[in-house]
């Protein structure tokens, strides 16, 4: 959930620079304020980026540890079911 969130959150943050950027200057906003606006834009949806990044490869870390976790229990269990062999046999 937490890696959908954040890859929605770079979504929106994209969308509202690309929206920046395309937008006619307007009357009301000088050069320097929209640049500095644009900026922002930038540096949030950059950093949504990252987050969602973030978050994407923790969720992968968290797979491939269970996995592995699940592979050292089946090597465990296999190696109790033989151990009981050995003790059961005559």
């Amino acid at each position: 959930r937490l890696a959908a969130a954040a890859r929605e959150a770079r979504t929106a943050a994209e969308d509202e620079l690309a929206q920046a950027r395309s937008a006619p200057a307007g009357s009301a906003e000088d050069a320097a304020a929209r640049a500095a606006r644009e900026s922002a834009l930038a540096k949030l949806a950059q950093e949504t980026r990252e987050a969602a990044v973030t978050a994407t490869v923790r969720v992968d870390l968290l797979k491939g540890y269970l996995i592995a976790l699940g592979g050292e229990q089946a090597a465990w269990e296999a190696e109790i079911r033989r151990q009981l062999r050995l003790t059961a046999a005559p």
